[in-house]
């Protein structure tokens, strides 16, 4: 029995399994249509929008305050360190600026939430435009259980194509996820740019001392407030809703760095309230098919380290058992990578380059059952990761050279998730700027 070998079948396995599964029920579920909304109430009297800021592009932000205007509905804007021009841009467009010493968003938003009287709250960040009437189409979504929604995000281009374009892919994939979790009534996260929620229900939870911190054993995190504030609301048995018909964009990061960067703080993040939820229990107050999504996104990349790490031990160990191979390796290398690389470990019971009774002789008759298993799911989860890349694909339409740059979001995002996964319990994380 070869114990490498039965633990590449099983991760290998288990990687095609889920990649199959996940991605059949993502695109399938994201199909369904939500029901309608309820009558849009008067939005003036009843919203306030509070709106941290710290060192925004001057422009964007006064594009962004012009487009809260536009809704007619009170705004406060908190300066966390700062003061101007950003208090000229606010103070003339009929809003209340208010200053605090640096203490990053989460102070800046406990600051503004205590002058908010309105039934309503908009949490929005200094880099966010809202789309005409979109207020109204949001709050129509808050009946019955749902007290906090969302918009979808849409990126507007920074200083950098390629942070833009991938970017663009993971807010993609993204969304197909989202929307099939919302079928169940389930979201992962409201997204944190933009979250309009019932002040009664949130406003006693951002003043109190739990909203400061996250904690986790004798670990804590300032990062993923959005997500602590989804969490509270399905802790209380609400809901919160991601609205697909409302579009607010937000500027994408200037560089690759940044991108990446960005991507870390949100597995870290992921990890972080994955492993809290799974001891409190609320993973499971979310359905089976969210509990599903959020352990495959976060042992996805583990399992495959240790199938890549135990594939290229038992290459390794047969070629140097099989002095003649590296020889047909060097005479024809195309033909054996497609072999040993490509094709992998099924081709070891036919290949040339492998001993026909290799897997009968090293595995337990158990796992040449799971080796089976493992061509089949291979096959399926190769397919449906196809048609996964070609919707992709058809998102950025004939745009080719965007999709292409877009492509380094799959590399970008496996590497944030291995770094994620072994810093997650950093003290100090940098926060968004």
């Amino acid at each position: 029995m070869r114990f490498d070998i039965e633990i590449y079948l099983i991760t290998s396995t288990l990687v095609s399994a889920f990649t199959f599964i996940y991605i059949t029920s993502t695109l399938s579920f994201s199909l369904i249509k939500k029901g309608k909304s309820s009558p849009p109430l008067e939005v003036s009297e009843n919203v306030t929008a509070v709106i941290p800021v710290y060192k925004e592009d001057v422009k964007l932000f006064r594009k962004v305050i012009q487009s809260v205007k536009r809704e007619k509905i009170s705004f406060i804007v908190v300066g966390d360190g700062v003061t101007e021009p950003y208090k000229s841009i606010v103070e003339s467009e009929g809003g209340i600026f208010i200053s605090i010493k640096k203490g990053g968003k989460r102070k800046a938003i406990k600051e503004g939430i205590k002058l908010v009287n309105t039934p309503y709250v908009l949490l929005l960040d200094s880099d966010t435009i809202l789309p005409q009437g979109g207020i109204k189409r949001l709050i129509s979504r808050l009946q019955g259980k749902v007290v906090a929604v969302s918009p979808e995000i849409r990126l507007v281009r920074g200083k950098s194509r390629l942070a833009y374009y991938s970017s663009e892919v993971v807010h993609f994939l993204r969304r197909l996820s989202y929307k099939a979790l919302s079928i169940f009534g389930s979201v992962l996260t409201l997204n944190g740019q933009c979250i309009l929620t019932k002040t009664e229900v949130i406003k006693p939870f951002i003043l109190s001392k739990e909203y400061d911190e996250v904690r986790l054993f004798r670990f804590s995190t300032i990062l993923g407030d959005d997500r602590q504030l989804t969490n509270y609301v399905y802790k209380l048995g609400f809901k919160a809703e991601i609205v697909d018909d409302v579009i607010v964009k937000t500027k994408a990061p200037d560089s690759i760095s940044a991108f990446f960067k960005q991507l870390i703080r949100w597995y870290r993040a992921n990890n972080f309230f994955m492993i809290k939820e799974f001891f409190d229990g609320s993973i499971f107050k979310k359905g089976a098919f969210y509990s599903f999504s959020l352990v495959y996104w976060n042992t996805l990349p583990i399992l495959i380290i240790i199938s890549n790490l135990t594939f290229i031990e038992i290459a390794l160990r047969h070629i140097l058992s099989h002095p003649k191979l590296l020889d047909r390796i060097i005479e024809d290398p195309i033909h054996a990578f497609y072999f040993i690389v490509v094709r992998r470990i099924e081709n070891f019971t036919h290949s040339f380059y492998v001993d026909p009774s290799f897997i009968y002789r090293h595995v337990d008759p158990f796992y040449f059952e799971i080796f089976m298993l493992h061509d089949v799911f291979a096959e399926l989860s190769s397919l449906v990761s196809s048609v996964m890349l070609l919707i992709v694909f058809a998102h950025f339409r004939k745009n080719i050279r965007g999709f292409i740059m877009g492509l380094a979001a799959f590399p970008l995002m496996f590497f944030a998730e291995i770094i994620a996964m072994f810093t997650m319990w950093k003290k100090k994380w940098e926060g968004r700027q």
